[in-house]
């Protein structure tokens, strides 16, 4: 899974800041994480890089001891919770404790949003108030050697 470049705003208890597309609702990003030092940077800069500001992205460290915790520290706009956990669903229920959007997504720690997708997510919401849950398409890759991915599923829901 993949989407746009933006201005992200490090977290803070005040309300989404008001932009062009102001009328589309918040988002926040809940990805849980255990010991995927070669995954998470990924995943934190395709949500960085959709270009929605507002949107928060809530990283729950279940207690990482690969160094995991040290990259997401670089990321100053992701909010980080950290501390074991019994599993992925616990994870997820942390995050969603702290949550501040309107509208909640998940992204596993080797995953990645496609270009747009929280722009179609958040515009979708807007214009479909009766919507409870969206879902996308999902391609799977494959990495070469040489860094180079190719999709080699595409999952429709």
């Amino acid at each position: 899974m993949n989407i746009l470049p933006s201005t992200i705003r490090s977290l803070d208890p005040k309300p989404f800041p008001d932009t062009l597309d102001g009328d589309l609702p918040s988002l926040t990003i809940v990805t849980p994480v255990l010991d995927r030092v070669g995954h998470i940077a990924r995943a934190i800069e395709s949500v960085s890089a959709q270009g929605y500001e507002r949107s928060e992205h809530i990283v729950v460290d279940g207690g990482s001891v690969d160094g995991t915790e040290d990259v997401i520290r670089r990321y100053g706009h992701v909010k980080l919770i950290a501390g074991r956990d019994a599993n992925a669903p616990e994870a997820i229920n942390k995050g969603l404790a702290t949550a501040r959007g309107e509208i909640v997504g998940f992204l596993n720690s080797d995953d990645t949003y496609a270009p747009g997708a929280l722009l179609e997510v958040g515009r979708y919401f807007r214009d479909n108030h009766e919507a409870m849950v969206v879902f996308g398409r999902a391609f799977i890759e494959e990495e070469a050697l040489s860094g180079e991915r190719r999709v080699v599923e595409e999952i429709v829901h």
